[in-house]
This record gives C-alpha cells, sequence and structure tokens, in this order.
C-alpha cells in the first residue's frame, strides 16, 4: 500500500458480491499489507483499501480497488475433477492415499439424500480411484470419501446431458478400421459422430462435410487423451459446394496434421456454401499452416474457438478471408490458449459482425511485426466492433534475423471501429511496434517476463507462478490462472 500523507492507519475491506455488502474489515497502520483471517474456503473476494486520516473523515481517500483474490480449496486429499472425469452415465473419483486409510464412498444426490455407500476394496484403494458406473445423463451427483466416520473430502459433479438426435457411435469400433470420410459421407444431417476416447484417425481419402454435424470424443474418465484426427493423406477437410449447413461442430478433439507447412484444417475455394455456426470446443489444434483459410463465396455466420489450446500454426493464421467474396461475419476465441502462431486474424472483406478476443493466453502470437488482426489495411473493418478482454500478451515470436525482433502490432481496421477493451496485461519482454495504422487495446503493462510470470512457457505449461502478477485470477486463459 502506497504510503499517503496525513495517514495514520488504513481501511482493509473485503466482498464476495463486487462491495454491494462487506463480509470483513480490518483497520491496519503498516504500509507493506494486512492479514485478514477466518475466510470462507475457495471463495473469490474483492479487496479494495481507503487511507483514513486521523482527524477529518472528510480527508479520507477513496477507495482503491486492489482486483481479486481466491482463498484455497478446503484442505483435502480428494483430487480436484478434470471434466474427462465425467461421462453420460460414470464419474472418475480420485484421491491420494495420505493419512488415515480411506475405507468408504459415499453417493449421494444433489439434496444430500444418500444412494449408496460403497466399501472400498484393497485394488481401489492402491488405485487411488473408483470409476462409479450406471448413473443418469445430466444429473447432478455428490461424492464424500471417509476413512471410518472421519470426512476426508468430497467433490460435486455432473454427469454430461444426453444426446439427443442421430448419433453414430464408433466408441467400440477399432479406429484404425473406421473410414471416418465414408463416416461423414452416409451421416444424415444432424448427426452426432462419437469417436474413441484416446483413438487415433488419419484421414487418407476426401472428407467432404455438406451437413449440420458433431464430430466428439466419446466418454471415458478412465482415459484422458482426447480422440485425435490427423489429416495424413489430404490436405485438408472439404466444404462440398452449394452447402447450407446450420451447425459444424468439433468437440474435445485432437486436430492436426503431418505437413505443418502446406496443410489446413478447412481450405475451401472456388465455392458457394454457408455456414451458420463453425465451433471449435475444447480442442487441441496444431500443425497446420492455417486453421482455416477462406476463398470464393462461402459465408461463415459465426465462428467460435472456445476452451480450446491452438498451437504451431503458420502463416495462414487461425482465421484468414484470403480474398474479397469471403466472409467470416462473427468471431469469438475465448478461454483459450495461442502460442506458436505467425498470423491470428486476417481479412481481406468487411464483416458485418463483430471480433471478441477474451479469456486467453497468447505467447509466441503474433510473429514480428505482424498484426494481431488485420483487416488488409484501413478501409476494411469488422462492422460490430472489436471486444479484447482479459487478455494475457506474453513475449510474441520472434523472427529469424540475428538478433531476433520480437515487437508486433496491433489491430488494423478502418477507424470506425469502435474498440472496447479492459483488463489485458503485456510481460515486460512483449513489445508493441510503433504503427500509425494500428489501433491498440487497453493494456496494462507488468515489469515481468513471460518466465517470470508462467510455469514453463517453452514447454507450453502458462500456469501462472507470480503470485503478485495483478491479472493472476483475472486474465488470461482460465485453465492457467491461480
Amino acid at each position: 500500500m502506497a504510503k499517503n500523507i496525513e495517514t495514520n492507519k488504513y481501511k482493509v475491506e473485503l466482498s464476495i458480491d463486487s462491495f454491494k455488502t462487506i463480509s470483513n474489515t480490518l483497520e491496519v497502520a503498516d504500509t507493506t499489507g494486512a492479514t485478514i483471517e477466518d475466510l470462507l474456503w475457495e471463495q473469490l473476494y474483492q479487496v479494495r483499501v481507503t487511507a483514513i486520516h486521523p482527524s477529518d473523515p472528510s480527508k479520507n481517500s477513496k477507495p482503491a480497488l486492489f482486483g481479486e483474490v481466491k482463498t484455497p480449496r478446503f484442505p483435502t486429499i480428494v483430487e480436484t475433477p478434470v471434466s474427462s472425469d465425467v461421462g453420460w452415465t460414470k464419474i472418475l473419483f480420485k484421491w491420494r492415499n495420505e493419512g488415515d486409510p480411506v475405507t468408504t464412498l459415499k453417493l449421494l444426490k444433489s439434496d444430500a439424500t444418500v444412494l449408496s455407500t460403497i466399501t472400498l476394496t484393497p485394488t481401489d484403494i492402491s488405485n487411488g480411484y473408483l470409476l462409479i458406473s450406471d448413473l443418469e445423463a445430466g444429473t447432478s451427483y455428490r461424492i464424500e470419501l471417509y476413512s471410518g466416520l472421519i470426512f476426508r473430502g468430497g467433490n460435486d459433479y455432473t454427469t454430461k446431458e444426453e444426446i439427443s438426435g442421430e448419433v453414430v457411435d464408433l466408441q467400440n469400433e477399432d479406429p484404425s478400421s473406421v473410414n471416418l470420410s465414408n463416416v461423414v459421407e452416409n451421416a444424415v444431417a444432424g448427426t452426432t459422430i462419437i469417436l474413441k476416447r484416446g483413438g487415433k484417425y488419419e484421414i487418407s481419402s476426401a472428407l467432404n462435410i455438406s451437413k449440420t454435424l458433431t464430430i466428439m470424443s466419446g466418454s471415458d474418465p478412465l482415459v484422458a487423451a482426447k480422440a485425435t484426427i490427423g489429416i495424413i493423406g489430404i490436405s485438408n477437410f472439404n466444404i462440398t459446394g452449394g452447402s447450407n449447413i446450420s451447425k459444424l461442430s468439433f468437440v474435445d478433439l485432437e486436430l492436426y496434421s503431418n505437413d505443418g507447412g502446406g496443410k489446413y484444417i478447412f481450405n475451401p475455394s472456388g465455392i458457394t456454401a454457408n455456414i451458420d455456426e463453425l465451433i471449435f470446443d475444447n480442442c487441441i489444434i496444431h500443425d497446420v499452416r492455417g486453421v482455416t483459410r477462406f476463398r470464393g463465396a462461402i459465408i461463415i455466420g459465426q465462428y467460435t474457438i472456445e476452451n480450446s489450446i491452438v498451437y504451431n500454426i503458420g502463416g495462414y493464421g487461425v482465421i484468414t478471408v484470403d480474398d474479397a467474396t469471403a466472409t467470416v461475419n462473427n468471431i469469438s476465441f475465448n478461454n483459450s490458449t495461442m502460442y506458436n502462431i505467425d498470423k491470428l486474424i486476417t481479412s481481406k472483406n468487411n464483416s458485418s459482425g463483430k471480433i471478441i478476443l477474451s479469456n486467453s493466453t497468447f505467447y509466441n502470437t503474433v510473429l514480428s511485426p505482424n498484426f494481431i488482426i488485420d483487416y488488409n489495411g484501413t478501409t476494411l473493418y469488422p462492422q460490430g466492433g472489436v471486444e479484447f478482454s482479459n487478455i494475457i500478451l506474453g513475449r510474441a515470436k520472434g523472427t529469424n534475423a540475428n538478433p531476433p525482433t520480437y515487437d508486433i502490432r496491433g489491430i488494423r481496421v478502418n477507424a470506425a471501429t469502435i474498440l472496447t477493451s479492459s483488463n489485458n496485461f503485456t510481460t515486460s519482454d512483449f513489445a508493441w511496434r510503433i504503427d500509425v495504422s494500428a489501433m491498440l487495446p487497453d493494456y496494462t503493462g507488468y515489469n515481468k517476463t513471460s518466465t517470470d510470470i508462467f510455469a514453463d512457457p517453452a514447454n507450453a505449461n502458462f500456469t501462472i507462478k507470480d503470485n503478485g502478477f495483478p491479472g493472476k485470477t483475472t486474465a488470461g486463459d482460465p485453465r492457467w490462472r491461480l
């Protein structure tokens, strides 16, 4: 806390509802900090501090917002669940064998009604996990662990919603025997294709998409790895000319190619087609020249990357609208990590919607001196504007020069573009290149490098290790936050 003239104490206030109410108050004279005890476990608190005048309250400072702090989880040997622990009818419950030997689990409904008490076998205890089956889809449960009568911890879970409509379930098929191109060709519009979790599907013949589809990994809590789709014997997925697709979804998959210098996930050209929604949700996408490159009379209504990791992307970036006839109207990247990427968003055509970049971590993105968003000059733009919020910009991708340059440009669009931005942070090894044609989002420069802030950025571990970093709980991809 900064010293304030005529101040001899400070009032520290905590709230859990953005100061509609005050949950904790403490007055201190120490300018180095304050310790507040008896807080709730795993609770996000907002913090503010007021400098108190010794005799005249009218001279008190205005409250200074110190951001948010989340208290730790209740100390327990129960492991924090991840999304892959939960299936449609199964839950994988995990723990560490520490302290008194564990003996039983209780399976409860959300209203605390005990459904069953399960005695753990020596094998269960040795494994440190139990797979609970025969549950109902789309249902909330609680699982608790006990050593005799002593509670050792618990977690709340909700099983996945049952899939409606047409389903092609390949979970029991050997992936090497599946011709995914034929499966897609023969599926009716609206089908969900479920792949074997951890299975590897290498595409060697043209995969043509002409209808609404979802392709996703299946559910197996004992297998953490996603189903992988490799673009091996082809150059990219195709969109059939004349198609009118409501939604094309890739969910919980790893998508890659064996030629990062020449292949794409999508590269349609010279066709007329319409896709209302193109979605990559909880995916890992890597080693392609471009994720999506659009040419010709193809219109994408909404393009979404959500809760995903994208890396090793070449000069055609994550999205390139590569001529004045193709259009991507709305773009959203959220809760995602982008690293080792030459370009991010490039468009040679106007778009009627909005670009939203939020809650994401960038590192080695983009290649110096490229733009983060580039509408091919200053005449084109997304008519709904650009939103840029809760982003951490680590060091950008360096050139091959000796020494390399790392500075990049901001957003090159028509000056009429409305840019809204907040709670963005740059590391000290990030640098903007001065460019009169580029708009810059609002940002806070932090005085430490990417390697000071992230656990191991060179090996794609962007966990925030710096407790002093002001965006540690509010910015960047949430999977890495403190």
